[in-house]
């Protein structure tokens, strides 16, 4: 079994390397795709002692978000939540948080996920950055290969979003995954359903 899910993963490696060798082609002009907002440094922040710090954590992951309109929500059923802003970091990223400001940062499990027992690390003094609003334009699109595409999306599903077989995988090939197996006998509804998001998934941004 661990065989087979390591040659799955090689596999799965080699087509991603096709599939990101794939030609990009520059759009005749920009188009508007909405807004995106992200969190940026403040003058309190340029003036700490941290401030490598927290330019490295901002590098990793500044809690970027896209939305159609500047309203930034979810929908579960016809009901619109607002979405919070933050910064969680997967263990892989936490490990590349410079030691100082390590403090900062609080382990909890995932808020989406919570039964899979997958925990993020979430950055407490988040008051230290601001928001910028800025909208949000696509510049480049790809060539589309519909059988490329579906054979890493199938891989896709069966090894990472899978996470009884992710923890399979982790452990054939010794990688570090910070929750256990889970069962479940029913679906999960996905939160972040969104009407454009084949529209993201084909186009790139390279605002």
């Amino acid at each position: 079994e661990e065989k087979y899910y390591i040659k799955k993963e090689k596999e799965y490696r080699d087509l991603k390397k096709t599939y990101n060798q794939i030609e990009l082609i520059e759009l005749p002009k920009p188009i508007f795709a909405g807004f995106k907002r992200y969190y940026t440094m403040t003058d309190r922040s340029n003036a700490s002692k941290y401030k490598s710090a927290y330019l490295k954590l901002l590098e990793i992951n500044n809690g970027i978000q896209y939305s159609r309109t500047k309203e930034f929500y979810y929908k579960i059923g016809k009901k619109k939540i607002k979405k919070e802003m933050y910064i969680a970091l997967s263990y892989t990223e936490y490990k590349e948080i410079p030691i100082e400001i390590k403090h900062l940062f609080e382990s909890r499990r995932d808020e989406e996920y919570p039964k899979f027992r997958y925990r993020n690390y979430y950055f407490t003094r988040i008051d230290i950055f601001k928001v910028e609003l800025k909208k949000h334009y696509i510049t480049h699109t790809i060539l589309k290969d519909g059988k490329l595409e579906s054979e890493l999306r199938k891989l896709e599903n069966e090894l990472y979003e899978n996470r009884d077989n992710y923890a399979k995988l982790s452990k054939a090939v010794s990688r570090f995954v910070n929750y256990k197996p889970w069962k479940h006998e029913g679906k999960i509804p996905s939160l972040e359903k969104e009407n454009i998001k084949e529209f993201f998934e084909t186009l790139i941004d390279y605002s």
